[in-house]
C-alpha cells in the first residue's frame, strides 16, 4: 500500500491529479492491476483514503496545542508535519483537491467555536466568520509556502505564520 501511495506522490509532481490512472501508479510502481485492486476498490476510494489520511494527520497535529497559548509549538509541530508528510501534503495544496482541506476545516470547526465563543464579545454568525475566513486565508499561506511560492526562510514564515495566527495583520500594516 505504501509503495503506490508513494508512487502516487511522484506522479502528481509530473500530472493533475485527475490524469492520472490506475495504469500510471501500477506501471510506474511496477505492480499488477490486481495488486492495486487489493487494496483499493479504485481511483476514487483511493483518493479518498489518501484524503482521509490528510484530514487524520491535521486533526491530530492541530489538536495536541491550543493556539492562542501554544502558537509556536503549534506552528512548528505543522511545518514539521508538512515536511515529513510531503507527499501527502502535495495532494492537499492541489487547486483540483479541495476536498481533504475543507473536510479539514469543517471537522475542527465545532471544536474551535466555543472556545473564541466564550474568548470574545463575538455572536456565532460573527465567529463563524472569522474563522472560515482565518483558516482558508492561513491554509493558502501555507500552501504558498510549501510550493515555494514565497522567497522567506522556513524560520521567517514559522514566526510570521504564528504571529498572524494570534495577533492578525495589523501589527504589521499600522505600524506608522
Amino acid at each position: 500500500m505504501r509503495l503506490i501511495e508513494n508512487t502516487f506522490f511522484d506522479l502528481i509532481q509530473e500530472n493533475d491529479v485527475y490524469s492520472i490512472t490506475i495504469k500510471d501508479i501500477c506501471e510506474r510502481a511496477q505492480i499488477s492491476r490486481s495488486t492495486f485492486y487489493d487494496h483499493y476498490e479504485d481511483y476514487y476510494v483511493f483518493l479518498k483514503s489518501i484524503n482521509d489520511q490528510i484530514v487524520q494527520e491535521l486533526i491530530a497535529c492541530t489538536q495536541q496545542y491550543h493556539f492562542d497559548t501554544d502558537t509556536d509549538d503549534a506552528v512548528n509541530a505543522l511545518m514539521s508535519l508538512m515536511k515529513k508528510k510531503h507527499g501527502l501534503f502535495s495532494v492537499l495544496f492541489l487547486d483540483s483537491n479541495q476536498e481533504a482541506l475543507n473536510t479539514y476545516i469543517s471537522k475542527i470547526k465545532p471544536t474551535v467555536m466555543p472556545v473564541w465563543l466564550k474568548a470574545s464579545d463575538l455572536n456565532e454568525e460573527e465567529t463563524s466568520l472569522l474563522y472560515d475566513y482565518f483558516m482558508h486565508s492561513s491554509m493558502w499561506l501555507l500552501k504558498k509556502w510549501f510550493c515555494g511560492e514565497i522567497n522567506v526562510s522556513e524560520e521567517r514564515f514559522k514566526e510570521l505564520y504564528a504571529s498572524l495566527s494570534k495577533h492578525g495583520i495589523y501589527q504589521y500594516i499600522y505600524t506608522k
